[in-house]
């Protein structure tokens, strides 16, 4: 199962949590359960609003870092 947090945007696997993704810090009402990975993965994909993303200690193989954020 997959927990996506919709303050940020950002999908955690529930069965892969680790410390940093704080998921017992998100709201109940900012919370959507996912079942299948497939889902996951057409909600990351480039064409899908509004642009969801892995989260990088949990779903690292989803998270996509904006490198233009370096040079500014």
């Amino acid at each position: 199962m997959y927990i996506v947090d919709l303050r940020n945007n950002i999908i955690h696997d529930a069965m892969n949590s680790k410390y940093e993704c704080h998921i017992k810090d998100i709201p109940k009402d900012k919370i959507k359960k996912i079942y299948t990975y497939q889902s996951v993965v057409r909600m990351c994909a480039s064409e899908h609003r509004p642009c969801f993303m892995g989260c990088q200690y949990c779903l690292s193989e989803l998270y996509n870092y904006d490198m233009t954020k370096i040079f500014r």
